[in-house]
């Protein structure tokens, strides 16, 4: 995987599209990712993360905000990233959710989140896909690992590079789990452990049907407590002999019944001859109570019959009658609404208003049962309703010209406040023109202004920032003098020392000669055989080794005095470089001066941004100025004509006022006069109607009398009033012949009761004297027949019952033996490899499968991880893997230490220094990423980034790193160095700059 060219907008500190070439940057496989803190050098990686895996690294990712505050407000939040994948030239863009502004009208709309796939073929770019889920599985079956596993081992995160050395096994197991997926090895170990907890299922599921039976079983042959068998001891043979006991038993108690049978029907038989007579001797008390209830009843039975026959002969006059009362009754009720009809015709007679009531003026005759003189009166109003209706459109035309006239009115009143207001208007706009005028006049002077109060800005700006520089260099160069005197004082010393040094061993090199002579070899010296007194030391001694060293020591002095010479010089000539464009005034002289400058220049501003506001205001008042005048000049003629309208409305409305007051009388309107007459004219006709209607039901009254007369004579009733005696209701006359019936039919069923065979006889007769039959004497022997029948019935049925169930519990008891024996062979066998793999049973190590296979992935991360630390470590530290356990979770340890090649000890990595735990976490990252790479299926990441971890380093560790970093891109590799350390810069040409902005951050790119 290589990345060739990455482009953000709107993401982090970006708030504008910045583009990185990344072909060319990492050209020389090395290139540097460098700025300020908090100017966004890990949201360049963030950024490539997001465009691979729609998410990007630690916490960042759980804050769940990457737009940039300061990105204007229609630019998406975007990443396009273009690389070579799987041997494939792909390009990625990726959108994330944001609030763009809405197209119509104010605010905002969510606009959600979009992704493309496209590949270069044929010499263009053909989209792949536009879906964010099948986008993010195709990538990442090119990638060949999770977004977890690419942050480990690609994105190697700021912060993070010491987290998997220094973590405790638990922990370490947890990320080896995600790196490697080991998961898989887990879900055995689940998978298994389910098997044997399920196969245990099965057993206990199949032994407690066994159990159950055997329970069944031993409660049916009612063993004693403490005897049942396990079911072990409950095998065939048991079960045959505990069949064949309760056969025996349903047998004997068989032979019972006989017996107790016959004893039961001779008792039976003696208690229904008994019973006969009992019933015999109640019939015969029944039926003499019965007849003489019978002849108690007969007088009033007669009477009832004699009654109903008259009932049932005035029945044909009831209709009759009926319809007689019917007519009273409307009789009575025409008359009450003839008499309601009267009270408001009189009062309308009474009433000396202007009401027309005859055609010659006269009112009708007092008398209101006069049918003719009503009828001609009623006909004389409703003609007077008529001709009223047809004047009724002349109040419409009067109320048309009223309004016409108001209208009229109120027109010419808008019209004069409207030119009164507009004449006003026309005042107030000479005023506003003239200051138009001479703000336009000011803004054109002020434009004039703007470039000589903008460069002098620009001037006093750039010797502020200088005078603020020259301070800060000041700081530098006192910090640089001070580094200076230290470093000659520094190198003083060591020369010194090797002066110091080179007198001592001259004045012991006598007895550093006498060390090496040999007894028989020449003395270099002298060249004598005879060493008769060697010289003796008289102080510690000091050899060529010391010299050495001390000379060493001063050559490094040497060279830091020159270079801090060197710096102290530099920082000199900065500080007088910001002094000469400061004009060597102060910050506190420059600073007011620039804040009024940017005072003034702001009003300049602000005066010459009005001139084409007020040059459009000065039109515009113009334009308004004309049209006003012009509506003046219009609205003379309308007044005239509004007035003329009104005058000629009010005219018309006066004429036909008058038409209208001599049409309604005393009325206050057309419309009340009318409803009085046409009031009036409806009381008449209800009058009449109600007189007719009197008329009518005092002939039915007459006409109902004389029919219901009539028949009450052919029934055989001397007037009406003997009829109406005779009636009865439809429930009283099914009363009486409900009495009559009943009566009727008891004295059938008594006659039929005495009919009874033997009930005549005069022993029967007899009997009805005397008190009843007691039966209970018979019944203990009957009861004790029936009670020794049923325990002979119910002990066979018993014993039957309890042969058959024995016999099926056996049956059942076989069968299941026989299911259980092949569960049993398989949960033996799951359970020993479940116990296998979760580090039980046979497993000597007590090691898991999955904490098995970390150890051994975490033993190749220590292998490959023990190459690169001994190469940044000149050949001191490798790693090793301890199995120590540490964890009883995980069993077999996932342990990590380095061994030490000066001492030859283990250590634990928690030992090493800030600068040997950078290097030791960087080993084992880049060794992580080769053994991931490897497990991943061998995807060849062509692209690595590191991110800080430099600053810990001295010069000698920091030229370990650079070698191992060059092997890394000899090998084709492009390295990515994040940090801001000032000596990476020096060592990699190739640099991608982060400068932080108010605005927002920009990348600029410097290529070798």
């Amino acid at each position: 995987m290589r990345l060739h060219r990455l482009e953000v907008s709107a993401l982090g500190p970006f708030a504008s599209t910045q583009t990185v070439d990344l072909d060319r940057l990492g050209a020389d496989g090395l290139f540097l990712l460098h700025g300020e803190t908090g100017a966004g050098k890990t949201s360049v990686l963030d950024a490539i993360a997001y465009a691979l895996f729609n998410v990007v690294p630690g916490v960042r990712q759980r804050a769940g905000r990457l737009r940039c505050d300061q990105a204007p407000a229609d630019l998406a939040t975007s990443v396009r990233l273009e690389l070579t994948l799987a041997g494939r030239r792909v390009r990625i863009l990726r959108t994330a959710e944001w609030q763009r502004p809405k197209v119509r009208g104010d605010g905002t709309t969510k606009q959600p989140a979009t992704a493309l796939l496209e590949e270069w073929r044929d010499q263009e770019w053909v989209g792949l896909s536009i879906r964010i889920d099948e986008i993010s599985h195709q990538l990442l079956d090119w990638i060949g690992m999770s977004a977890e596993q690419f942050f480990q081992v690609v994105l190697l995160p700021q912060g993070e590079f010491a987290r998997f050395l220094m973590a405790e096994s638990k922990d370490r197991e947890q990320l080896l789990e995600k790196l490697f997926g080991t998961q898989r090895f887990a879900d055995v170990q689940d998978w298994l452990a389910g098997r044997r907890a399920e196969c245990n299922v099965r057993v206990e599921a199949i032994e407690s049907v066994q159990r159950r039976h055997l329970a069944r079983m031993c409660q049916e042959v009612a063993l004693p407590d403490g005897t049942e068998p396990d079911l072990a001891q409950a095998d065939a043979t048991w079960r045959a002999d505990q069949v064949g006991v309760t056969e025996q038993v349903a047998a004997a108690a068989q032979d019972v019944i006989g017996p107790a049978a016959a004893e039961l029907l001779a008792a039976r038989a003696e208690s229904e001859r008994m019973a006969g007579q009992r019933r015999l001797q109640l019939l015969r008390i029944e039926a003499e109570q019965e007849a003489r209830t019978l002849a108690a009843a007969a007088a009033l039975v007669q009477s009832r019959r004699a009654e109903l026959a008259a009932a049932r002969r005035a029945a044909p006059v009831e209709p009759l009658l009926a319809v007689l009362a019917a007519a009273e009754c409307e009789r009575d009720r025409m008359s009450e609404e003839l008499a309601r009809t009267l009270a408001p015709v009189a009062a309308l007679l009474a009433r000396p208003g202007d009401l027309p009531v005859r055609a010659d003026g006269r009112k009708p005759a007092p008398d209101l049962t006069a049918a003719a003189e009503l009828t001609c009166w009623e006909r004389e109003l409703r003609a007077e309703c008529t001709r009223l209706a047809e004047l009724e459109p002349l109040a419409a035309e009067y109320a048309d010209r009223r309004s016409q006239a108001g209208q009229a009115e109120r027109e010419l009143a808008t019209l004069t406040e409207h030119r009164g207001q507009a004449r006003m208007r026309v005042a107030q706009l000479d005023e506003d023109l003239a200051g138009a005028g001479q703000q336009e006049r000011d803004a054109a002077a002020a434009q004039a202004q703007l470039p000589g109060q903008r460069a002098a800005h620009a001037a006093l700006s750039t010797a502020l920032q200088a005078a603020r520089s020259a301070a800060g260099a000041q700081v530098a160069v006192d910090a640089a003098a001070a580094g200076y005197r230290d470093a000659v004082d520094a190198h003083q010393e060591a020369t010194d020392d090797v002066q110091r040094l080179r007198a001592e061993r001259l004045a012991g090199i006598a007895a550093e000669i006498a060390a090496g002579l040999r007894s028989g070899e020449a003395c270099p010296v002298c060249g004598s055989c005879a060493h008769p007194t060697p010289a003796q030391p008289t102080h510690p001694p000091v050899g060529a080794v010391d010299e050495r060293r001390a000379t060493d020591r001063q050559e490094r002095a040497a060279a830091s005095r020159a270079a801090s010479q060197e710096l102290w010089q530099r920082a000199c000539s900065d500080h007088a470089g910001h002094l000469a464009r400061c004009d060597g005034r102060a910050e506190s002289e420059l600073a007011p001066l620039v804040t009024a400058k940017e005072h003034e220049l702001a009003d300049v501003e602000l005066i010459a941004a009005g001139g084409p506001a007020a040059a459009e205001r000065l039109a515009a008042l113009r334009d308004e100025r004309e049209r006003l005048r012009s509506l003046l000049a219009d609205s003379a003629g309308d007044a005239e004509l509004w007035t003329e309208r009104a005058e000629q409305a009010r005219r018309q409305a006066a004429a036909l006022l008058g038409r209208l007051d001599a049409a309604r009388g005393s009325a206050s309107s057309l419309a009340e006069r009318r409803a009085e007459v046409g009031a009036a004219a409806e009381l008449l006709g209800q009058l009449l109607e109600a007189l007719r209607s009197d008329r009518a039901a005092r002939a039915a009254v007459d006409a109902a009398t004389g029919r219901a007369q009539q028949q009450a004579g052919a029934a055989g009733f001397g007037d009406i009033t003997a009829a109406r005696a005779a009636q009865r209701s439809p429930s009283v006359l099914e009363e009486w012949e409900r009495e009559i019936a009943g009566f009727e039919r008891r004295e059938a069923v008594l006659a039929r009761l005495l009919a009874e065979p033997g009930l005549s006889e005069p022993d029967v007769i007899a009997s009805a004297a005397q008190p009843p039959l007691d039966l209970a004497a018979g019944d203990p022997a009957l009861h004790a027949a029936e009670d020794a029948h049923t325990a002979a019935v119910g002990a066979a049925t018993a014993a039957r019952r309890r042969a058959a169930e024995v016999a099926r519990l056996a049956g059942r008891l076989a069968a299941a033996e026989a299911e259980a024996e092949p569960v049993r062979r398989e949960h033996a066998e799951v359970r020993a490899l479940a116990d296998l793999v979760a580090g039980l049973g046979q497993n000597e190590r007590r090691t898991t499968l999955r904490a098995y296979v970390l150890a051994a992935r975490l033993a190749d991360v220590a292998q490959a991880a023990s190459v690169r630390l001994r190469q940044m470590s000149s050949g001191r530290y490798t790693f090793e893997h301890s199995g120590t356990a540490d964890s009883a979770r995980v069993r077999a340890g996932l342990g990590l230490v380095v061994v030490d090649d000066f001492s030859g000890l283990t250590r634990s990595t928690k030992t090493l220094s800030g600068g040997e735990t950078f290097l030791a976490s960087l080993a084992l990252a880049l060794g992580l990423a080769d053994v991931v790479t490897a497990e991943s299926g061998g995807t060849r990441l062509e692209t690595l980034f590191i991110d800080e971890g430099f600053g810990s380093l001295d010069a000698e560790a920091l030229d370990q790193v650079m070698s191992t970093l060059d092997e890394l891109r000899a090998g084709g590799r492009v390295i990515g160095v994040v940090s801001h350390v000032e000596e990476m810069r020096s060592r990699i040409p190739s640099r991608l700059h982060v400068r932080k902005r108010r605005d927002g951050s920009v990348l600029e790119q410097v290529s070798a």
